[in-house]
C-alpha cells in the first residue's frame, strides 16, 4: 500500500511526468540527452512503485486466502548485477516466468529460494527443467521478449489507439544485451568486476534503451494513466491546500 501512496507525491512533485508537460518535456529533449535519462529511470520508478504496490495488496490477499507463498513480482531490481538478473528474477517476475513456463521445454515446476546476499544478487533456483544448450535457451528467450514486446504495444493500442513498435523493439534490445551478456558472463574478467560497477552498468544500459519502452507514455499525457487512490495532482493539492486554510482559520 505504501509503494501505491509513494508513487503519487513522486509524479505529482515532477510535472514533467504528467499531462500536458509531460508531452512537451519529451518532444522537447533528444533521445540520447541527459534529460531523456533522467526522465526514464523516474518514469521506471514511478511504474515500479504503482506496479509493486498493486502487486503486494494482491498476492497479499491471495496468500491469506489460499496459504501459499506467491513469489514477488518484484525483487530490488535496482540491485540487478545483469540485464538477465534483471528481467528474470528482479522485474516483473511473475510475468516473465508464466512466459517462460509456456515456452521453455521441460517441466515448468519448480521451487525457489530467493538468497541475494549469498547468491551474488541472483535468486538462486532449484529447477527440475531440464538443462538446454545455448542456441536453446537462446530461442526461448528471444520468444519470450518478442511476446513481451507484443503484448505491450497491444495493451498501448488499447489504451490510446496508439500503434508504434518502439516497446517490441525496447524487448528485442534486451533480448540482444541478454545474448551478448551470456557468454561474457563466463569470462573471468566479468567476474572480477566489483558488483557496484554491474549495477551502474545495468542502470546506464536501462537508461538509455529504456526510452523507448517510456515514450508512449509520455506521448500520451505521462504517466497519470496510471490510476492513484489520491486522484489526479491538482485535486490533492487543492484538498491539502483547503484543509490548510481552514485549520489555520480555526486556530485564528
Amino acid at each position: 500500500m505504501l509503494k501505491v501512496l509513494a508513487f503519487h507525491p513522486l509524479m505529482c512533485a515532477v510535472p514533467s511526468f504528467s499531462g500536458d508537460l509531460a508531452r512537451e518535456a519529451w518532444a522537447s529533449h533528444p533521445y540520447f540527452s541527459l534529460s531523456r535519462f533522467v526522465m526514464t529511470l523516474g518514469g521506471g520508478a514511478i511504474i515500479y512503485l504503482w506496479m509493486g504496490g498493486v502487486a503486494d495488496l494482491g498476492y497479499a490477499l491471495l496468500e491469506t486466502v489460499v496459504n501459499v507463498r506467491v513469489r514477488d513480482m518484484f525483487a530490488a531490481p535496482w540491485e540487478a548485477t545483469s540485464i538477465r538478473s534483471f528481467w528474470k528474477w528482479r522485474w516483473n517476475a511473475t510475468f516473465q516466468e508464466g512466459l517462460e513456463c509456456a515456452i521453455v521445454p521441460g517441466e515448468p515446476v519448480r521451487t525457489e529460494e530467493v538468497d541475494h546476499k549469498k547468491h551474488d544478487g541472483e535468486p538462486k533456483h532449484h529447477d527440475k527443467q531440464k538443462k538446454m544448450s545455448f542456441m536453446q535457451t537462446m530461442f526461448s528467450a528471444f520468444l519470450i521478449f518478442l511476446l513481451s514486446g507484443f503484448f505491450h504495444d497491444a495493451v498501448n493500442y488499447a489504451t490510446w489507439g496508439y500503434l508504434s513498435p518502439t516497446t517490441t523493439i525496447f524487448f528485442f534490445l534486451q533480448f540482444l544485451a541478454v545474448a551478448i551478456e551470456f557468454p561474457v558472463s563466463k569470462m573471468m574478467i566479468y567476474r572480477l568486476t566489483p558488483k557496484y560497477i554491474k549495477i551502474v552498468a545495468v542502470l546506464l544500459w536501462l537508461a538509455v534503451s529504456g526510452g523507448l519502452f517510456v515514450a508512449p507514455y509520455m506521448q500520451h499525457g505521462g504517466l497519470a494513466v496510471f490510476a492513484s487512490p489520491l486522484g489526479e495532482c491538482g485535486n490533492i493539492y487543492e484538498k491539502a491546500s483547503n484543509a490548510f486554510g481552514k485549520h489555520t482559520a480555526v486556530a485564528v
